[in-house]
């Protein structure tokens, strides 16, 4: 079933690729260019502000931005959708097809930029705590009020309550492989 997978998948990506016309990048440059800073900097601001607001390390909210800094296959199959139903025109299915193709393209780019980035917004003045002090623990915590993760775990009562359970496992998933882990446990 691997090698037919594979082989749909190049299928789906080359009937993408077909769709694509590269004369549009000139007739619907500023369109294109509009869509793709839509994907690639407004994704990429609303998850850095999101996971800032959560308050993780920089690091993580550069990650995760650089991650969201494009828009997928599903997005085709959104656009082709709203093409049929008569939703979206043409035009617009072709502004998303130039911008996932181009923000896929992209994406290595917005790694390095990250990289580049991460030093410089790290030294930022009022950033005294160590990454694992600053997370929120739980619910619990007091907005503004910062806990400690590691002073968490350092009040530890004593080793881990011992239990009756023995010889067991934990499967996550069971597909085809989870199904035969799951077998082969029995």
């Amino acid at each position: 079933s691997l090698p037919l997978r594979d082989a749909f998948s190049v299928l789906f990506f080359v009937s993408v690729g077909m769709l694509f016309d590269p004369l549009s990048l000139i007739s619907n440059g500023l369109p294109i260019l509009a869509t793709l800073a839509i994907i690639v900097v407004g994704k990429s601001l609303a998850a850095f502000v999101i996971v800032i607001a959560f308050r993780y390390p920089i690091a993580t909210a550069l990650m995760i931005s650089a991650s969201l800094a494009q828009i997928g296959e599903f997005s085709f199959i959104l656009a082709e959708l709203g093409v049929g139903l008569k939703l979206l025109p043409e035009q617009g299915r072709d502004l998303i097809l130039a911008g996932a193709i181009l923000s896929i393209l992209l994406n290595p780019l917005m790694f390095l930029l990250v990289d580049w980035m991460k030093p410089w917004l790290e030294k930022r003045p009022g950033k005294t705590a160590p990454v694992e002090e600053q997370r929120p623990i739980g619910p619990a915590t007091e907005p503004g009020q910062i806990a400690s993760v590691q002073a968490t775990l350092g009040k530890e009562d004593g080793p881990p309550p011992k239990t009756a359970l023995a010889g067991h496992s934990i499967l996550i998933g069971y597909g085809r492989v989870g199904s035969l882990v799951g077998a082969a446990l029995k």
